[in-house]
C-alpha cells in the first residue's frame, strides 16, 4: 500500500469533523490538509506550527487560540495522529528531494517519530506496514549526513597559574545544584579562581513529586532537608551510573579529559559532594519556589550591578531579566545562532560530528540573546561500547558526564579572555537565524550513539 493510495482511501472514508469557528481547530486543519491536492504557503506554515507544538509537548490539544496557546484540555486522539504522521511524512519526502539543510530534515524526522508514537491506525501499522517504510525512510535520512568533521577552529585556552594564590573574579554564580553547576565551580577552582558570590537556590519542593518539603519544620531544618532531597534527586542518575556502570563513567571521563583538556581529578571532584565553601568566600542560600519566587526577585532587585552566571533551575523569568543592573550569562552546548534549544549536544554531533559551545547574555527568547562567542570543539566519540547499554542509559550518562564539561569549556574560555563580564562585546542574533531543536527522539539518539565515533 503506497502513501498516495492511503491518502486517497482516507479522503473517501474520513468524515469531516465538526468545526469550532472560535478557535484554532487542529482536527479541522488536518482534515483540510488531507483532502487538498496542493498545499499553499499558509498550509505549510500551519502544519509547521502543529509540528512545533507536538515537538515541544509530545502531544497536541484539540483547540488553540489564534496565538497558538492552549484553549482547552481536550487532547487530540486517533485517527488524527495517524493522519498527521502521514502528512508530515509526505512533507518529509518532499523536503528530502529539494532541501540541502539537513538540520531541517532531522527536525521534521524528529517530530514525525513523536507523532508515530501516538499513531495506532491499522492502515499505518497493520498489513502493508507503511509505518515500517516510514521508519526505514527516517533512518536513511539520518544516516545520510553522518560523519561530517570539517571543524577546525577550536583553540586551546590561555594558561593559568594553577599553583598560585586564588583570585576573586567579578562574577556571581546563581547556583542551582546539579552536574552543570558543580562542573562550573570545579572548573573555576582548578584555575585558582573564585566567584565574587554564590547565590545558592534550594527548591522548597520535591523535584520528583512537586510537593512542598517540611513546611512545618523550623527554617534551618527545612533548608537542610530541602537541599538534601535536591541533591539526591538531581544527582541520582550520575551516582547510579557510577555504581552500576563504572566502566561507562570512566570511559566518558577519560574521553572528556583527553579531548577537552580537563584533568581527570577535576572531573572526579565535580562529582563529589564537596562543600560550596571551598569555591567562594561569600555564599547566600535562598529557599525558593523556583526562579519565579518573589524571594529571589526581591533579593536580586537590590543586588549591586553584576554579571551573573546562570546554572539551571528552569526558564529565566522576565522579571529577573528586566533588572537593569544585572546581566545574566548562559553557556549553551550548541553553536549559536545555528543550534538553539534542547539536546543541542546531540544535535551538534549529529549535524557536524563534533560538539559546540556558545556563551551569550540571556534574553526573553530561547537562546536568542546577544552572543559573546560561539565555537566548535574537538570530536567526542559517542559510540564506544555501542550495544552494551540501553539508549536511555547512554543519554543519561552523556548529560551526567559530558554535557557539563562542554559547557565548562565555554566558561573556561570566557574567563581566560576577559577580566570583566558585565559589558562584554557581543553580537545580536535574529530569531530567524538557525534552527530551534527540541528533545531528540530515542530512535535518533540510537542512530547517533551507534554511528558516530
Amino acid at each position: 500500500m503506497s502513501i498516495n493510495s492511503i491518502i486517497s482511501h482516507l479522503r473517501e472514508t474520513i468524515q469531516k469533523p465538526i468545526i469550532r469557528d472560535d478557535v484554532v481547530d487542529v482536527r479541522a486543519i488536518l482534515y483540510e490538509l488531507l483532502i487538498k491536492e496542493n498545499w499553499s504557503l499558509e498550509d505549510f506554515t500551519t502544519l509547521h506550527l502543529i509540528e512545533e507544538k507536538l515537538d515541544i509537548n509530545k502531544y497536541l490539544n484539540c483547540y488553540y487560540s489564534p496565538k497558538w496557546r492552549r484553549e482547552s484540555s481536550e487532547i487530540l486522539a486517533e485517527p488524527w495522529y495517524s493522519i498527521l504522521s502521514l502528512l508530515i511524512y509526505k512533507k518529509l519526502v518532499s523536503d528530502r528531494m529539494r532541501l540541502t539543510n539537513s538540520g531541517r530534515l532531522y527536525k521534521r524526522a524528529n517530530v514525525l517519530l513523536k507523532s508515530l508514537e501516538k499513531s495506532k491506525a491499522q492502515w499505518l501499522f497493520g498489513e502493508g506496514a507503511i509505518g515500517q517504510i516510514i521508519l526505514l525512510e527516517i533512518k536513511a535520512i539520518i544516516k545520510l549526513e553522518t560523519g561530517q568533521r570539517d571543524i577546525n577552529n577550536f583553540a586551546e585556552q590561555a594558561d593559568f597559574n594553577k599553583n598560585g594564590p586564588f583570585r576573586t573574579i567579578p562574577l556571581t554564580i546563581l547556583y542551582y545544584e546539579g552536574p552543570i553547576a558543580r562542573a562550573y565551580l570545579q572548573t573555576l577552582y582548578s584555575l585558582r579562581l573564585k566567584p565574587t558570590k554564590i547565590i545558592h537556590l534550594v527548591p522548597n519542593f520535591d523535584l520528583s513529586t512537586g510537593k512542598p518539603i517540611g513546611r512545618y519544620l523550623p527554617p534551618v531544618m527545612r533548608r537542610y532537608l530541602a537541599y538534601y532531597l535536591q541533591k539526591f534527586r538531581i544527582h541520582f542518575w550520575s551516582k547510579h551510573i557510577s555504581k552500576v556502570f563504572p566502566e561507562l563513567q570512566n570511559a566518558l571521563i577519560k574521553n572528556v579529559s583527553e579531548k577537552l583538556n580537563f584533568s581527570e581529578a577535576t572531573i572526579f571532584d565535580a562529582n563529589t559532594d564537596i562543600s560550596l565553601k571551598r569555591y567562594s568566600d561569600d555564599i547566600t542560600q535562598l529557599l525558593v519556589n523556583g526562579l519565579n519566587d518573589v524571594i529571589l526577585l526581591n533579593y536580586l532587585s537590590v543586588y549591586p550591578p553584576s554579571a551573573i552566571l546562570y546554572t539551571g533551575g528552569g526558564i529565566m523569568p522576565s522579571a529577573l531579566l528586566n533588572l537593569e543592573q544585572l546581566r545574566f550569562i548562559h553557556i549553551h552546548p550548541g553553536f549559536l545562532p545555528e543550534l538553539r534549544g534542547a539536546d543541542c549536544i546531540l544535535w551538534s554531533n549529529l549535524l557536524k560530528g563534533s560538539p559546540s559551545v556558545s556563551c551569550f547574555y540571556m534574553s526573553k527568547g530561547i537562546d536568542t540573546g546577544n552572543i559573546i562567542f560561539s565555537k566548535w570543539l574537538p570530536a567526542l566519540p559517542l559510540n564506544f561500547s555501542a550495544g552494551l547499554y540501553e539508549t536511555k542509559t547512554m543519554y543519561r550518562a552523556i548529560y551526567a558526564f559530558i554535557d557539563p564539561w562542554i559547557r565548562s569549556s565555554g566558561l573556561r574560555h570566557l574567563v581566560s579572555i576577559n577580566e570583566d563580564f558585565s559589558d562584554l562585546k557581543s553580537n545580536p542574533q535574529s530569531e530567524n537565524d538557525g534552527i530551534t531543536y527540541h528533545f531528540m527522539h530515542p530512535e535518533i539518539q540510537k542512530i547517533l550513539f551507534e554511528n558516530y565515533n
